[in-house]
């Protein structure tokens, strides 16, 4: 168990928001005078989207639909990448995927590859990637949205 312990935009829906939690007499220093100073503490709006995403999160069904959603985009969209060599693939860890240049790696924040020109060339057929690379699934995606995002990507490789 550690003593602290920091949680940050996810628990809040991608508000943000974070959390320290941790042992009682190191977070309770808070009441004796130690300043935890914050942008976001306390803010209503952010905490009503903690309180929204931890209540969906406590139904365990909801992690087995993303799962199926993830696996079911990794799959159709990732065989649009397969079927242009060079065009990269992805690595998923459940809901989260990226993008990985041919043959090469990944940094951080960013990617090398065809990642600008096919993020450009999704965003001009309305599908917004991240620059990172970093493709973020949820519960609202659809097989729709899915077929839809592989024919826009097979037609920006292809034009490639």
């Amino acid at each position: 168990m550690p003593d602290l312990s920091v949680y940050g935009k996810a628990m809040a829906g991608g508000f943000t928001q974070s959390a320290v939690v941790g042992r009682a007499e190191l977070v309770d220093q808070v009441t004796d005078g130690v300043t935890h100073a914050g942008t976001f503490n306390a803010n209503p709006i952010a905490l009503a989207a903690v309180e929204a995403t931890m209540r969906v999160l406590a139904d365990s069904d909801v992690y087995e639909v993303l799962e199926t959603i993830s696996a079911e985009f990794d799959s159709i969209v990732g065989a649009v990448l397969r079927s242009f060599p060079g065009s990269g693939s992805f690595n998923r860890v459940g809901s989260l995927l990226q993008y990985v240049p041919a043959g090469g790696t990944t940094g951080l924040h960013g990617t090398g590859g065809l990642w600008t020109t096919i993020m450009e060339g999704m965003l001009r057929r309305g599908f917004l990637f991240m620059p990172s690379g970093k493709i973020f699934l949820s519960t609202s995606h659809t097989t729709a949205d899915i077929e839809a995002t592989a024919a826009a990507l097979s037609q920006v490789i292809s034009m490639h």
